[in-house]
Parts: C-alpha cells; structure tokens; sequence
C-alpha cells in the first residue's frame, strides 16, 4: 500500500482514507446506497473495512495500469485551507478502463465549485500518470442545475446506456472516453484556466 497518495488542486486535495474519516463521509452519504438513510456505526464500520482493504491492495509505487489491473481507490476530498474532510472519491480500475465508482460530499459544499475541481483532478490523475485509455462515468439525464451533469454533458457526450441506480428514480446515462478525447477537451482555449489549474502528486 502507498503511505502517501496525495493529489493536490487549486482549494481541494484529496488523499488516502483513514477510519477517522468517516464521521463526516458518513453525512456526505446520507441518501446513497447502503447510507439510504442516516449511517450507523455498523455501516461505517463495514465501510471502512471494505474500501481500506482495496486501497491496501493499490501499488505502493507510482506506475501505469495495465489490462490485469482490477483494483478499486478511495481518496477522501480536504479542503484545502483548513484540512477539513469535505467528501471521497472513489474509481475502480478494470484494466485500463477506469470508472467513476462514486463523489460524495457534504451538505455544506455542495454547488460550490468544489466537484469541478475533483473531476479536473481525477482526469488529470487517470490520463497522466495512470495512462488510463478510457474514463467511465455515470451522469443524471435530467436536472439542468445538477453539478454532476453540469459538470460532466460537455465532456462526455455518448451514451452506453441508461439505467435507474438500485434505490433511486433519478434517471442515469453511462458514457465512456478515451484519453485522446480528454486531450482535445482540456486543450481547448475555453478551458485554457482549467487546465493550468493547479495539480499535484506525491506517491510513494
């Protein structure tokens, strides 16, 4: 396992979970999945357990992934002035296909600007220094005002499929890229300050 995998942006880093985290991961995941209502300390618990064993599981090194590669990471998100956990990301790797597992944050920060920063960081963190050759995402059909889809209808434009998550009566799309359509993305002189946005890596 890395003891440092630490991605740093402009107002948010995001770094390894720890089992103290999850006070405040616990509020930002009310309303999701196994968090359907408030967690308990049961759920918390199993959790933890669950995602630190997968990141225990991730190269202690920095280095490309590979077809073999399936492997799951969970960062929680700090603000980046005061350390506070904010939220966590988490992706699974299938090989070189990576997929967006799940963002959450809390109530305070959401609409804020912060989720932007996070996909620009993990973008940048799959293409460039994982080498991903795909990104997958799962994107609201509707809600024009939803950060998600906001955030992700430029970028990923096609659609595999739609779907209802388990739990919910939001409408999903997924939809893939590659890394050379993330390049022609970012390029792109609208998006000239995005991508001198601040990003940094430390793994070792």
């Amino acid at each position: 396992m890395a003891t440092t995998l630490t991605i740093t942006g402009e107002t948010v880093y995001m770094r390894l979970l720890q089992e103290s985290d999850m006070t405040t991961i616990g509020s930002a995941l009310t309303g999701f999945r196994e968090f359907s209502i408030a967690p308990t300390a049961k759920s918390k618990v199993r959790f933890w357990y669950g995602h630190n064993k997968e990141n225990i599981a991730f190269p202690s090194t920095e280095r490309i992934v590979t077809s073999e590669d399936h492997l799951l990471l969970t960062l929680t998100v700090c603000d980046k002035s005061t350390d506070a956990v904010i939220g966590y990301n988490t992706s699974q790797i299938l090989g070189t296909t990576i997929q967006s597992a799940m963002t959450a944050l809390i109530h305070s920060v959401r609409n804020t600007g912060k989720y932007k920063e996070i996909i620009n960081l993990r973008h940048k963190f799959i293409f460039n220094n994982l080498q991903a050759e795909n990104s997958r995402m799962k994107i609201p059909t509707t809600g024009d005002s939803n950060p998600v889809k906001l955030t992700l209808d430029a970028l990923y434009t096609g659609t595999n499929r739609t779907f209802y998550p388990m739990g919910m009566t939001t409408e999903f799309r997924e939809s893939t890229i590659t890394a050379a359509n993330w390049t022609t993305w970012i390029d792109h002189s609208d998006r000239a300050a995005q991508k001198a946005q601040t990003y940094n890596l430390t793994w070792n």
